[in-house]
């Protein structure tokens, strides 16, 4: 399998989720998905339990997060590469032959503490290299002091990251989705090693902190997912025995003298054919998921010697997911001049990318402190849709519901599952002709 295309791993329309991982700490001074761990820990049984799906909580980064920082020799969210992974487990495996007296001790190669639990990590919760690893969906709890809100992050083929990001997306219109970078070169990040998965930010919290508000919009939401996909499981069971029903009753069935009895193809079809139902409280919807795509990033005005020369304008600062037009004001130099955004002189395309002289474009992760040590101010991407098939509960309103849908449209009060883990009917953003909708109802199912 090639390591720069994962499709063929992850979990299709008409698998069930067996496996799922809650990380917390991969960064270890993002203490929201820390404690959030903790917690899930402690009240597991209430927290985790799931019926038809195993759900366990891991604290990725332990050394980093008893220090309180992000890492403790390197990024641990940079370590699993396919080929690193690999050479540092056969490292691994001689330092332990050596240890043993099974061999003798050759050239010294170091192994930085988060490579070495990366090489852990992916033992039980992949492997990465695997066409069928350990865990089927992974969910990286992550924090951010950017203004990003709740953002989700994925593979751009990964279906079942889409499905769910869309359910979160239809109970809270605040939460936003992007892919990870693309360009080639395979993502080294954790939810990678299992076979779908995503990664869950919130901001703005600072560094090493905890705040209420982001601490439950995360633990309502994970609980959504969750449930989410035991709902998704369950509808899976009962469409596999309603067609396996279906099928010995539609065709004939040839007895042989072995005992053996054979199905004809017609019936196959019929199985394979049938749609999995929701379930009462829900329905299947097709609709339409703005996503950002990111294209490239902006790094800060650098001296010689690569020291800043200024840092992001007050005007740009803090307005994550904002148009970043031609001439944009985005920095603030040192002595007191204004340094304008020119996508021909600032923006460093992610390889392949390309964007057009007039194409929009948004910004995010700006001025975020852990970006300052890899070149980068901002992030820049393009804003587009695409088409997500998921189960969305029977009250909820899509905007752009017509009267035409009739009963198919999804009729209710609107509400949508709030920071405090209460019902909110909005957002500011929506009311102050802000970014458009992240759902767009085509098609009730």
């Amino acid at each position: 399998m090639e390591t720069s295309d994962w499709s063929p791993r992850h979990v299709t329309s008409r698998e069930a989720v067996k496996t799922c991982v809650i990380a917390g700490a991969t960064h270890g001074n993002e203490l929201n998905g820390l404690h959030l761990v903790k917690y899930m820990l402690r009240t597991s049984t209430t927290q985790l339990h799931r019926k038809t799906l195993e759900v366990k909580a891991i604290i990725s980064n332990p050394e980093a997060a008893n220090e309180n920082r992000r890492y403790v020799e390197e990024d641990l969210n940079r370590c699993f590469v396919t080929s690193r992974l690999a050479e540092t487990a056969a490292i691994l495996d001689e330092e332990e032959a050596v240890t043993n007296g099974d061999a003798k001790r050759g050239e010294h190669k170091r192994v930085s503490l988060e490579m070495r639990r990366a090489v852990e990590l992916d033992a039980e919760l992949g492997p990465k290299h695997s066409p069928s690893p350990n865990t089927d969906f992974l969910i990286d709890l992550h924090g951010t002091v950017s203004n990003t809100g709740t953002l989700l992050l994925m593979a751009e083929g990964d279906g079942l990251a889409l499905e769910v990001a869309a359910y979160l997306c239809s109970l809270d219109p605040s939460v936003r989705v992007s892919f990870w970078p693309s360009g080639g070169d395979e993502n080294p990040f954790l939810p990678t090693v299992a076979r779908s998965g995503m990664t869950f930010e919130v901001g703005p919290c600072p560094h090493g902190s905890v705040r209420a508000g982001q601490f439950l919009t995360t633990r309502n939401l994970i609980t959504e997912a969750l449930d989410y996909l035991d709902r998704r499981n369950q509808r899976l069971s009962q469409a596999t025995s309603e067609a396996e029903t279906e099928t010995v009753e539609s065709h004939t069935v040839t007895a042989i003298s072995t005992g053996v009895v054979s199905v004809s193809a017609e019936g196959e079809k019929t199985a394979l054919g049938k749609r999995a139902q929701p379930a009462p409280s829900s329905r299947l919807v097709k609709a339409s998921l703005t996503i950002y795509s990111r294209v490239g990033f902006v790094d800060f005005p650098r001296d010689a010697m690569g020291d800043l020369r200024g840092t992001v304008h007050a005007d740009l600062d803090g307005r994550d997911f904002a148009e970043i037009g031609e001439g944009a004001l985005a920095f603030e130099i040192f002595d007191g001049t204004a340094r304008h955004f020119h996508r021909a002189r600032d923006l460093r395309l992610l390889p392949g990318a390309s964007v057009e002289p007039e194409e929009p474009l948004f910004a995010f992760f700006i001025n975020e402190p852990a970006y300052y040590e890899k070149g980068v101010a901002f992030v820049v991407a393009r804003r587009g849709e695409v088409e997500v098939t998921f189960e969305a509960r029977k009250d909820w309103v899509a905007p752009g519901v017509s009267a035409e849908m009739g009963e198919g449209s999804l009729r209710g009060n609107g509400e949508s599952l709030g920071s405090n883990g209460g019902l909110l009917g909005g957002t500011e953003e929506e009311e102050g002709g802000g970014p458009p909708p992240p759902l767009k109802i085509l098609k009730v199912l």
